[in-house]
């Protein structure tokens, strides 16, 4: 899952995910973010997948809108979230597949059980949902509706 890769650059503008998807969208991209990303591990998405899906998506949507259309803004979005996704490793030995923790495995670090070279490649994902979905859910929005 190449497209959880973490990037050494955090500057996103905050403000864009509070605006709508496009003029009149009931969407923000905030929300249009966290169900694309719902879609793509629901699917298990390469990052090509998922980085034709965002263009797909901008392509539908009136213009001019604030879709995002690059790989790496998505990203970005994720890691500024209040509620980051979390990262769980475990053993790539294919009978083994011990959890190793969150912690990416060292440098030269052996699984305990089988004695296979751990590597950072190996892991799922954790998206605390019900957290981004309180967080969603109490903006002035859906505190009209």
């Amino acid at each position: 899952m190449e497209f959880f890769k973490e990037t050494s650059s955090q500057s996103q503008e905050m403000d864009k995910d509070d605006l709508p998807l496009y003029q009149d969208s009931t969407l923000s991209v905030a929300e249009s973010s966290l169900l694309v990303m719902a879609f793509a591990v629901r699917h298990k998405l390469s990052g090509i997948a998922l980085e034709d899906m965002l263009e797909l998506i901008h392509f539908h949507c009136p213009k001019p809108n604030n879709c995002i259309t690059e790989l790496k803004e998505f990203q970005l979005f994720f890691q500024a979230l209040k509620h980051p996704i979390l990262k769980h490793f475990y053993c790539p030995n294919m009978i083994c597949k011990v959890y190793t923790g969150t912690s990416p495995p060292e440098s030269g670090a052996n699984c305990t059980v089988c004695g296979t070279l751990l590597s950072c490649s190996c892991y799922f994902i954790e998206i605390p949902i019900l957290e981004q979905l309180k967080t969603i859910l109490s903006r002035k929005f859906f505190a009209l509706i």
